[in-house]
């Protein structure tokens, strides 16, 4: 195999470790409610240069968190937490199990971390320090495999003479 094959290969692999980490991180932080974020993360490509892993968007403010802002909350935002609501089994306190008491908790939970923010569960950079080791464990293989086969095709070169 070619030097780019056996980054490539290494690079398979490390995604793999990542997005096993990373589902598992997500799983013990205790922040699964309907299990679509877990669904969506998947490899996207591998290059001889790169991996690229995709999520859900929310991914991102899961792990980073959010800075506190003085803006209502999106509709979008609302929609997402009465989700979440619903799959965590939470009820509005008042106004019965209607969709329109519903959105207004939502609305009120939006607002709240609106106004407050949140630190995040850094769950993607804990992911990246949990496999760490592997990564350069991979990277060295591919290097040695290259090496190797380079080596390998010297002696037989030597040989022929």
């Amino acid at each position: 195999m070619s030097f780019e094959a056996n980054i490539k290969a290494a690079l398979e692999k490390i995604g793999d470790y990542y997005i096993v980490e990373l589902k598992n991180g997500i799983e013990a932080s205790g922040n699964v409610a309907s299990r679509d974020l877990l669904k969506s993360i998947r490899k996207s490509g591998v290059s001889s240069s790169a991996v690229s892993i995709t999520a859900n968007r929310y991914l991102g403010a899961l792990s980073n968190g959010k800075k506190h802002t003085s803006k209502g909350p999106s509709p979008e935002m609302v929609q997402s937490i009465t989700r979440w609501m619903r799959f965590k089994g939470l009820k509005p306190k008042s106004g019965g199990l209607s969709s329109t008491s519903y959105k207004k908790a939502a609305f009120a939970i939006a607002r709240r971390v609106n106004r407050s923010g949140w630190a995040g569960s850094k769950v993607i950079q804990k992911a990246f320090y949990a496999i760490e080791d592997s990564i350069d464990e991979e990277i060295t293989k591919a290097f040695k495999q290259t090496i190797d086969e380079i080596i390998k095709e010297m002696n037989q070169e030597i040989n022929k003479k």
